[in-house]
């Protein structure tokens, strides 16, 4: 079991489900805060956490893991770190299916290399041929 994908489908009480739902309900907003792997996420009763979610650690500013335990925050990173990838232009996060990977027939641009991935925005800049708008 990974925390990004728990092996039984969980039931409204517990950490999972409340992770699943916050990074469904506030997935941009997660994304957007990306820095490094660190990621400010939202409380439910208002205001926020930092939480840490890379390869190497996990961290989050909460209660629940000063107590240690696995909260819901670091699962919601998780989430959103799964489902996004780094733009190589402004290193920001994105969805996957929103980044344009560059081959050598799409780009002229000696600033990127092949497979690179670039944001709407990054791809325009880049003059990326051939991306649908």
């Amino acid at each position: 079991m990974t925390i990004a994908q728990p092996r039984t489908r969980p039931n409204s009480s517990t950490r999972e489900h409340r992770a699943l739902a916050l990074a469904e309900e506030r997935f941009e907003e997660i994304a957007a805060s990306h820095r490094g792997g660190l990621y400010t996420v939202p409380a439910s009763g208002g205001g926020s956490y930092d939480g840490t979610y890379t390869r190497d650690s996990e961290s989050c500013s909460c209660k629940d893991w000063q107590f240690g335990h696995t909260c819901y925050h670091v699962m919601a990173c998780a989430v959103v770190r799964a489902k996004t990838s780094i733009c190589s232009g402004c290193g920001r996060r994105f969805r996957h299916h929103d980044l344009v990977e560059l081959h050598e027939d799409n780009h002229d641009n000696l600033t990127y290399f092949h497979g690179d991935r670039l944001c709407p925005a990054c791809a325009d800049n880049a003059g990326v041929f051939g991306r649908a708008s």
